[in-house]
């Protein structure tokens, strides 16, 4: 059975044999039967021509695929509805030219919509991550100035390029150039900004470590050792091949750059992250003359971390990784030793390696302390992870962050806070003798060693100004000087010196 279908031209509705009227343009005709459905009649189905191809149609009829012959005159179009052509035209033209140049000029010279807002965690939470900025002036051109965003928000760094902050947990930076040491930037809605003080054993350090940075590990940046492989197996020996082929250590102040940047703080805070364990070896500060380290370099670097630190809401847990004489014969302590041996605390130059540690040890104590710095680098390592201890069958009883009166040496404390006066120093012994008094020492005549800080300058209302930013050693009173070698004794190697002979100063 087969249906004929007619078009009404005057009315634009067409209808079938059955009596069922349709609105011209409709996508399907109604039909008795799956076998008279258009797919069928149009494509050979039980309603074409016998014999045929399926695709002929009776005349009068409408074509059900393709576009619609008739015979119908197409009619004039009027004033007006060439006029609203028009028009539309040149909204979609006005349109495809605006939104580029807003997206890639206007929205730039504007702080990215313009806000003017304070940097409140509210704020941030409720627009949807919209910059908010502050007007500064400099050399007397006022400009606007972005100072804090939140998630979709541009970070503009210090070399002027950008890259999109994206952080779905209500975290926001903060860069303000009227004062660069803000530390009202979080990581997350959850965790605590800088400026609020952290407490140990309630608040939840998420964190990660930064290793194989600031302080050179083959198994973390191996690139750095194949050129020289197997002969480079640690700082000291890599160190050494640079400087021979290239006469200088610039491919490591190279890594310092690009290994850990701005992006991979805004990206940690991004996975959830609101602390970063960053370690750091004793070259930093200082190294002596056989020692063929990249000397202070590192530390420019760390200074780094913690400006985007800071920006980004997030605390550093400093880590003493590397110690004069090497701490365990690792590779991370700067010098593989031969079958695990080490000089700190052991041989013939383990206390003058211990003095040396316990002053670079005071130097970063002194840096960290200050107030400029004290709530980005809490200096802290709880050697805690949270399951860990259960995982392997250890009883743990985690810190509350209270303090009970025995565990403070108050009441009920007995014998089980022991004071200081238990560690005598210098030891009476050390590993492999008995007798420390007999081993050569360094003489506390040395200046004090402060480390540098950032130079900040501030910008705003017309003016230019210089913010201080500490000067490296918070405790004034502390005026020990710095041990160092004593004139006229031959010491011997404080890096291989378990077995050397005892020099007689």
């Amino acid at each position: 059975m087969s249906s004929t279908t007619t078009l009404d031209v005057r009315s634009s509705t067409y209808s079938d044999s059955y009596g069922k009227s349709k609105q011209n343009g409709d996508l399907y005709l109604d039909s008795p039967s799956e076998s008279d459905a258009p797919g069928a009649r149009g494509l050979g189905g039980s309603g074409a021509a016998t014999g045929g191809s399926g695709l002929e149609k009776a005349e009068g009829q409408v074509p059900l695929y393709g576009s619609q012959q008739t015979n119908r005159r197409r009619p004039k179009m009027n004033c007006v509805t060439k006029l609203i052509i028009i028009v539309c035209a040149l909204l979609l033209l006005a349109v495809a030219v605006f939104v580029p140049l807003w997206f890639f000029v206007l929205r730039d010279k504007l702080g990215h919509g313009g806000h003017s807002s304070s940097s409140s965690s509210s704020n941030h939470n409720s627009n949807n991550g919209a910059n908010s900025g502050t007007t500064a002036t400099n050399n007397g051109d006022e400009q606007h100035v972005v100072t804090t965003g939140g998630d979709g928000s541009l970070v503009t760094k210090d070399d002027g390029s950008t890259f999109m902050y994206n952080n779905t947990f209500g975290g926001f930076w903060v860069l303000d150039p009227s004062n660069p040491l803000n530390e009202s930037a979080q990581a997350q809605s959850w965790t605590k900004p800088l400026s609020q003080q952290w407490q140990w054993g309630v608040d939840k350090m998420y964190g990660v470590n930064l290793g194989g940075w600031l302080t050179l590990e083959p198994f973390i940046s191996p690139a750095l050792y194949e050129e020289f492989y197997p002969d480079a197996v640690d700082e000291w020996t890599l160190s050494e091949h640079l400087q021979a082929k290239y006469n200088s250590l610039d491919v490591i102040e190279n890594h310092y750059k690009t290994f850990i940047v701005e992006e991979d703080f805004a990206q940690i805070a991004a996975a959830g992250l609101n602390w970063v364990r960053i370690p750091i070896p004793f070259w930093a500060i200082q190294k002596y003359d056989n020692e063929p380290f990249l000397e202070r370099t590192a530390w420019t670097y760390f200074l780094k971390a913690i400006e985007w630190a800071r920006k980004y809401g997030i605390r550093i847990n400093l880590d003493f990784h590397a110690l004069p004489g090497s701490q365990n014969g690792w590779n991370h302590s700067g010098k593989l030793g031969l079958n695990g041996e080490f000089n700190f605390m052991r041989g013939v130059m383990g206390i003058a390696n211990a003095q040396r540690a316990m002053d670079y040890i005071r130097i970063l104590a002194e840096f960290i302390s200050q107030p400029e710095y004290k709530n980005v680098v809490p200096f802290f390592d709880p050697r805690e992870a949270s399951g860990k201890c259960a995982q392997i069958g250890v009883p743990i009883a985690p810190f509350t962050g209270t303090l009970q009166s025995w565990q403070a040496g108050g009441d009920g404390a007995g014998g089980n806070v022991v004071g200081l006066d238990a560690y005598p120093w210098p030891p009476a012994a050390i590993g492999g003798f008995a007798d420390a008094s007999t081993l050569p020492r360094y003489t506390p005549t040395g200046p004090i060693i402060t480390m540098p800080v950032k130079t900040y300058t501030a910008t705003g209302q017309g003016s230019t100004s210089t913010i201080n930013a500490g000067d490296g050693w918070t405790n004034d009173a502390d005026t020990t000087l710095m041990a160092v070698p004593a004139a006229g004794c031959d010491y011997p190697n404080q890096w291989d010196a378990l077995t050397a002979a005892v020099p007689t100063c």
